[in-house]
């Protein structure tokens, strides 16, 4: 919109039709084309291919579907996120306003608040962070977004120190796989509190060479084999 204050009315046309098409196109030249030519008109087309772009009461449709579903994205930082849930905050001032049940144009749309901020970043993370939130006595509605920030990022640190979570490096998983013995299984310790030692299986297999039922499977077809061979 503010391009139309700054620069040349053709100039301004030729970018504007050049991105735009169908519809949008049609009612924005449909008001371009009106006399008297002027800046005003080309503001009003614009205007039009907005709330032709937009879906109605996107502005409130688009804060519930945030409120409701955005989560903290897996292995994404939560640095990362609250820039990302920022960014998607201003936006919504360049929404166009709702319109009303009497079919008046509502007021413009505005961002979010810090405190609704804060309430969706609480909600996004995950119910381990929330339940170390409520052990801290942290209260997040009394709080900023920096220091909601700081104690996400503790979190963060814990569990790749664990070597859990989200937040572990793949330097440190690559680390971790090359320094485990190959052929080992995560229950070593149970396999050697087995016991039992079978001829076929080795020792500490969990039973005896007598107690084996590959041993006794095999010794039966032998004997069933050996029967054939006295019939013939």
């Amino acid at each position: 919109m503010q391009a139309v204050e700054n620069y040349n009315r053709t100039d301004i046309l030729c970018v504007i039709t050049s991105l735009l098409k169908g519809k949008a196109l049609a009612e924005f030249e449909l008001h371009t084309n009106q006399p008297p030519e002027t800046n005003q008109n080309g503001k009003m087309g614009l205007e039009k291919v907005r709330r032709i772009v937009f879906p109605s009461q996107a502005v409130i449709n688009q804060k519930c579907y945030i409120r409701r579903f955005f989560r903290k994205p897996y292995g994404t930082s939560i640095k990362d996120t609250i820039a990302r849930i920022k960014k998607l905050n201003s936006y919504l001032p360049r929404f166009p306003p709702p319109i009303l049940p009497d079919g008046t144009t509502g007021p413009p749309p505005t961002k979010l608040g810090t405190d609704e901020l804060l309430d969706l970043l609480e909600s996004s993370i995950p119910n381990s962070w929330k339940n170390q939130l409520v052990l801290k006595g942290f209260d997040v509605s009394t709080s900023t977004v920096q220091e909601f920030r700081e104690h996400c990022e503790q979190f963060e640190l814990l569990e790749a120190r664990e070597g859990k979570g989200t937040h572990l490096s793949s330097e440190s998983k690559h680390n971790k796989s090359k320094h485990a013995p190959k052929g080992k299984r995560k229950n070593d310790d149970r396999d050697y509190e087995k016991g039992g030692s079978c001829m076929l299986h080795g020792e500490n297999c969990g039973h005896t060479t007598d107690e084996c039922f590959t041993l006794k499977k095999q010794a039966k077809l032998m004997k069933a084999k050996g029967r054939l061979l006295k019939i013939r």
